[in-house]
């Protein structure tokens, strides 16, 4: 979990009183529980959760299905910090998106040159 922001999250979400679902395709469970969450499933976390938050860019990632994956949970919010996922599809299912980062180009808009 190198260079991770959820090493400094973990703690104020537990001091909150928030349990976390920790899903990453790339790190262990016993990792995850080191850092304070409890391992899961994506489709529980889905299932379980009341706000996703996704903090990498792995690439299983970019193939959710999110607007499957929304309807009929409590999720009120999505934080995408790599803006992978569907922006529209989240907000269609009543899902407030919140992103960082670059805004995906559209490859019909045409760019113009700034000058230095």
């Amino acid at each position: 979990m190198r260079g991770t922001p959820v090493t400094t999250m973990l703690p104020v979400f537990r001091d909150a009183g928030l349990v976390v679902l920790g899903h990453d395709p790339m790190v262990s469970d016993d990792v995850i529980r080191q850092h304070g969450g409890e391992p899961t499933s994506l489709d529980k976390a889905f299932a379980e959760a009341d706000a996703v938050l996704v903090l990498n860019d792995h690439p299983d990632y970019r193939t959710v299905e999110i607007g499957a994956m929304l309807p009929g949970t409590r999720i009120r919010v999505v934080f995408d910090s790599w803006r992978i996922l569907d922006e529209s599809a989240v907000r269609a299912a009543g899902v407030r998106y919140a992103g960082i980062g670059y805004l995906p180009v559209d490859p019909a808009t045409p760019r113009t040159a700034v000058p230095a």
